[in-house]
């Protein structure tokens, strides 16, 4: 079922009608009564779009993907109050995150370590390192505790194999991996294993608790002669001065930077089945990492903070915000930035939560496979970029193959994906894009700007600015087969572009594209 024709008139009447597009919470009364006008002149009602789509049961399906299904325009309405949770805290949206896959835990307090631990680090920074190794050694308790039902073998199992899965590529190999992959049943009984609630709930912690901290690091006026390397709790740290460093991580639990132009390779801020934080204050910074880096959880938790400055963010697979079987946090604050990744980065998750932030500035982003808003099963993938003139452009990895010689999956740009089988297979999750202010350009190839397949919900929000979509096929709202594609474009002289087909609001197979 697609909303193409309904879209052009709803324009039509709220131009004719003067009616005021909406600030982004909801669609307005009179944007209702034009949506209800012109399904009366396809001769449909609203009750008539709700019919039974929902084919298969699925125990790894989220409620908003029945939701989409079985109330689209009421759904709409919850999506948009979503996107506006963009204008919050990371810990917001690992909230939302949560609790749209698993409602339950309340938030625990963060016990932190006094000051009079640290004597070789700057009084005024004491209690914000405090503050993140509390906070820290409790996440590592509780990722253990979380993953307490598998044996050392099997969470290597999961380790290894769960981007496997969540890729589906063989061109994109992850530098961890060393086995051959379990099969999807075998990884799917081994996750039923995982207490999914607490690992989330740890990630929502950490996050809060590393908000927390940054509140003094950031006034203060600190600085190191040379590297402090400590451990605390179990916690291995390294704070790093003001001066322009190379840095090169080795998987280490907390990385601060004091400042200064620097150029950081490895891995930090990676939780791979245990918890990290990366945090660094001012400077003009490079950064060139590797798979599983930059605010990435597998089997884990991994937040990374950067505050200021003009950055380039390279990375290969996992990284900037992706979440696998875990929690990724990533955030960036102002300056006009560069991010390039290979795959399942730029707020990305498969059952877990990847929220990928930028506060402002006019930034690039690119990628070739999966992300910029894009999820698998039980993931919730967020991307979102609140203020600049930003370019996302997505693909170039995976052929899709018959169909096209020379034109690529994305995935990307707001969409989600599951696993399609005659007898159901299993669900995908939620993938959301959201810029609130700019003149942005969107260009993919196939899946993309809104995008989902198989029982997932893709969306992409842009709040205002002059914009330019351009994608090949599958995108701009394409829901095929029992999912739903939201694209909610609020202001702006806007361009929409697509070279094949399959775009602009089309619903296939019980899908539900507006």
């Amino acid at each position: 079922m697609g909303f193409h024709r309904i879209r052009i008139w709803l324009l039509v009447t709220a131009l004719a009608l003067g009616i005021a597009l909406p600030a982004g919470a909801q669609l307005m009364p009179e944007e209702k009564d034009a949506l209800k006008e012109a399904l009366f002149i396809g001769n449909i009602t609203e009750d008539e779009l709700k019919y039974e789509r929902v084919q298969f049961k699925d125990p790894f399906r989220m409620r908003i993907i029945d939701e989409v299904l079985n109330q689209p325009i009421e759904t709409a309405d919850k999506l948009m109050a979503l996107h506006n949770v963009a204008k919050k805290s990371m810990s917001d949206l690992i909230r939302v995150g949560r609790d749209h896959i698993i409602k339950n835990s309340l938030q625990a307090e963060v016990d932190a370590p006094g000051g009079s631990m640290f004597p070789a680090l700057p009084e005024s920074i004491r209690a914000s390192v405090g503050i993140l190794v509390g906070g820290l050694a409790q996440a590592q308790v509780d990722v253990q505790l979380a993953l307490s039902n598998l044996t050392d073998d099997e969470q290597r199992d999961l380790i290894e194999s769960l981007p496997v899965l969540a890729v589906e590529e063989p061109k994109v190999t992850f530098e961890f991996t060393r086995k051959p992959p379990l099969s999807r049943t075998q990884i799917l009984a081994l996750i039923r294993k995982v207490d999914l609630d607490k690992l989330l709930t740890a990630g929502l912690n950490l996050s809060t608790a590393v908000e927390k901290a940054m509140v003094g690091l950031r006034i203060a006026k600190a600085d190191v002669p040379a590297p402090v390397k400590l451990k605390v709790n179990a916690v291995n740290i390294v704070v790093l001065g003001s001066g322009d460093d190379q840095f090169q991580g080795k998987g280490e639990d907390l990385v601060i930077d004091l400042g200064g132009n620097d150029q950081f390779t490895g891995r930090i801020g990676g939780g791979i089945g245990k918890a990290s934080v990366f945090i660094a204050i001012g400077g003009n910074d490079s950064f060139d990492l590797g798979d599983g880096s930059g605010g990435s959880g597998v089997l884990g938790i991994g937040i990374m903070r950067k505050v200021g400055g003009r950055d380039s963010f390279r990375g290969k697979s996992l990284c900037f915000g992706a979440g696998l079987c875990g929690v990724g946090g990533f955030a960036k604050e102002g300056g006009d930035d560069f991010y390039d990744a290979v795959s399942l980065s730029e707020g990305f998750a498969m059952f877990g939560v990847g929220a990928c932030i930028d506060t402002s500035g006019n930034d690039h982003y690119t990628l070739g496979l999966h992300g910029q808003g894009d999820s698998r099963t039980l993931g919730v993938g967020w991307l979102v970029d609140r203020k600049g003139d930003d370019v996302y452009s997505a693909g170039g990895i995976s052929l899709n193959s018959p169909l096209f010689k020379d034109i690529y999956y994305s995935w990307a740009q707001g969409s989600s994906s599951g696993y399609r089988e005659d007898t159901g297979g299993v669900s995908g999750g939620l993938g959301m894009l959201t810029d609130l202010s700019g003149d942005d350009t969107y260009i993919s190839q196939t899946y993309a700007q809104a995008a989902s397949y198989w029982y997932s919900v893709g969306t992409l929000f842009d709040g205002n600015g002059h914009d330019t979509y351009t994608g090949y096929h599958y995108v701009q709202a394409s829901a095929m087969h029992a999912c739903g594609a939201f694209l909610f474009d609020l202001r702006g002289d806007d361009g929409y572009l697509t070279k094949f087909g399959a775009s602009h609001a089309i619903g296939h197979d019980y899908g539900v594209a507006f």
